[in-house]
């Protein structure tokens, strides 16, 4: 058994800067699922903390077998104007490869 609660309900979970609808619209999961940026008024610029919700969603999704698809958009006029600038990298040193591996979910069989 998963030691991650999987909900009957995307759109119930409060994730920072991220929303999750079903399609069709649905009171519990349906095969496909849009997960949005929601920061239109940053153009949907990138945080931290989005990267944990995105890494703490894709991480049930690969534990539902209801989900099927999931649709990456963004809120507002853009998908993403890259990382949010304003809040800096807090004097991080990262690598590329140090987010390579973040998600490897298995190949499908």
């Amino acid at each position: 058994m998963s030691s991650i609660p999987i909900p009957e309900s995307y759109e119930s979970l409060n994730l920072t800067h991220i929303n999750i609808s079903h399609y069709p619209p649905s009171p519990t999961a349906t095969p496909i699922v849009i997960l949005r940026l929601n920061r239109p008024d940053k153009n949907n610029a990138f945080t931290p903390q989005m990267g944990q919700s995105l890494e703490q969603a894709y991480a049930m999704f690969h534990l539902d077998h209801r989900v099927k698809v999931i649709v990456l958009t963004g809120a507002g006029r853009m998908f993403c104007a890259g990382s949010d600038l304003e809040i800096g990298f807090d004097d991080r040193v990262e690598r590329a490869s140090d987010f390579r591996d973040t998600y490897s979910p298995p190949n499908p069989s």
